[in-house]
């Protein structure tokens, strides 16, 4: 699976099958994202993320 940001600065590729998935409807995911948020669980050795983004994580811009 590939994908990318709605302005293409951020892509991404999957190369494994997803291992689950998870979705919530609370008002703070709503809040934050405009709609039901959902995710979806693979390996972080099959994610392969280009461009500039900021890494949760680590706390720091990313490129």
């Amino acid at each position: 699976m590939k994908g990318r940001c709605p302005c293409g600065a951020v892509r991404y590729a999957v190369s494994s099958v997803r291992k689950g998935f998870s979705a919530c409807h609370c008002t703070q995911c709503r809040k934050q994202s405009g709609r039901v948020w959902a995710s979806a669980q693979v390996p972080d050795q099959a994610l392969s993320i280009e461009g500039d983004y900021y890494d949760i994580a680590d706390g720091l811009p990313q490129s």
